[in-house]
């Protein structure tokens, strides 16, 4: 493209986006200069810096990779390869406090419902307590058995889980979450957890370089409502598993509850309430163990790459071989100095 007649700095609206062309003030240039300008785009220029690039394992099982990288420019070389290793290490770690911070606002949404469950009920038993005159919890002790109180740890711990699968089904479903990352939680299995989040961070990445109307994008949506259907018929299956085992131990529940029929039907409404307690603190440390959990992954901690070798350049260059340019020389002055003698015998001579 030509521009005419412009005065610097100048402004430039090309295809690959807007260039500014300014005046060197080391430089003094009087009157009208007529400037050509050549301009490669950015990607071209690392695309070129790739050709030259390798990255292999150190030997066939081995966990050290091998970056090298061929120019003619040390200072260059060096950059560029302490730049991919801080780049490496610097997506890698946005993605892991990314996927903590989903999972610690999806850990923290259950945490303020369970706080407000746990304050309600606990205002509930102390009103219980002052309506029906009912003495101190530790009365109560004495009217379990040793059976009973397992059976009731059990219980808490299976409805925990139960509860928790809940959660991840209810955040799944909700809209807002379509293209949100899936929490890691116990039961379900790491690995269909792990496909779909990792799914969920391609489609991600492909928004960011890619229109809506992309083939790969429309594949990864694919992909992702398949697997968001497989990991809720995942669930579904282990919820209904927890459903059948609190069954059978709420059946063996009912024998020991059996044996406090006796008590007074407040001092049994009471201990019911004792238990949805238990249930709603249970669910409240669990929280609190993963929100803690989540906080550690945002402190800093070893990178993903680790250098073993600072960037090093070879004591010899690898271009130009001076033995080879060297052979090369000797070659082509054997055959032109053979080509310049032929021609003088033979044209000089049928000349005389």
């Amino acid at each position: 493209m030509k521009v005419k007649k412009q005065s610097l700095p100048c402004r430039l609206q090309l295809p690959i986006g807007t260039i500014m062309i300014t005046p060197n003030a080391d430089v003094s240039v009087p009157g009208e200069k007529n400037l050509t300008i050549r301009i490669t785009p950015l990607q071209q220029t690392y695309e070129d810096l790739y050709d030259d690039l390798y990255a292999g394992a150190q030997e066939t099982i081995s966990d050290i990779i091998i970056l090298l990288f061929e120019n003619e420019n040390k200072q260059r070389g060096y950059d560029f390869l302490n730049t991919i290793m801080s780049t490496y290490n610097r997506y890698s770690r946005n993605v892991k406090v990314k996927e903590a911070t989903i999972n610690a606002k999806f850990v923290k949404e259950r945490l303020d419902t369970i706080t407000t469950e746990l304050a309600y009920l606990e205002h509930q038993i102390e009103t219980y307590k002052k309506q029906n005159n009912i003495p101190e919890p530790a009365l109560y002790a004495k009217a379990t058995v040793t059976g009973y109180q397992e059976l009731e740890s059990i219980i808490l711990e299976t409805e925990t889980r139960l509860k928790m699968l809940d959660y991840v089904v209810d955040y799944m479903k909700n809209p807002l979450n379509e293209y949100a990352s899936v929490p890691a939680i116990e039961g379900i299995g790491e690995k269909p957890i792990a496909l779909y989040n990792q799914l969920v961070l391609d489609r991600q990445r492909l928004l960011l370089s890619s229109e809506k109307e992309n083939p790969a994008l429309i594949l990864a949506d694919k992909q992702l409502t398949e697997q968001r259907k497989m990991l809720l018929e995942a669930i579904d299956a282990a919820r209904q598993s927890i459903r059948a085992s609190l069954e059978e131990i709420n059946k063996k529940n009912r024998v020991f509850s059996s044996q406090l029929s006796a008590l007074p039907t407040q001092e049994r409404e009471y201990i019911e309430m004792k238990r949805q307690q238990k249930i709603k603190e249970t669910v409240y440390l669990f929280l609190m163990q993963k929100l803690q959990e989540k906080e550690l992954v945002n402190s800093p901690d070893e990178q993903a790459g680790r250098v073993i070798d600072a960037a090093y350049s070879s004591a010899k260059p690898v271009y130009p071989r001076k033995v080879f340019v060297l052979a090369i020389a000797l070659a082509a002055t054997f055959i032109l100095s053979l080509i310049i003698i032929s021609f003088r015998v033979f044209v000089f001579t049928k000349t005389k």
